[in-house]
């Protein structure tokens, strides 16, 4: 017998308790009855020096400092556009130049073409 269960009654004293007689710990482990463990999986930890979103959430003055700058990035931007017109007369100057200058190479885009003599 095993002494587990402490007594109401007296102090320091601990009730008898019974031991299993038939330990099937293969059946009971495998039970749904018994608790599992949940393993949680180990987040990657990103670089904030290198991720902006990670640099944002770590420091607010960052996220001041960031936000500024990206107004002057899209103010730029959108000045970089160009109007219909300056596109038409850029595109007369490099027919001028092929035409002038056979074989002549302009970048059209991101695909090189060679001017129709």
């Amino acid at each position: 017998m095993i002494c587990v269960a402490p007594d109401s009654f007296k102090s320091n004293y601990n009730l008898p308790m019974h031991e299993m007689l038939n330990t099937d710990l293969g059946r009971i482990l495998k039970s749904p009855r018994a608790p599992r463990k949940e393993s949680h999986r180990r987040v990657l930890k990103k670089n904030p020096l290198k991720s902006l979103r990670i640099m944002l959430n770590l420091t607010k003055p960052a996220c001041r400092s960031h936000v500024p700058g990206q107004a002057k990035n899209q103010t730029s931007r959108r000045l970089g556009q160009q109007t219909l017109e300056e596109q038409d007369v850029k595109r007369s100057i490099r027919q001028h130049e092929s035409s002038v200058y056979p074989g002549y190479l302009h970048v059209v885009g991101k695909e090189r073409r060679l001017a129709v003599c």
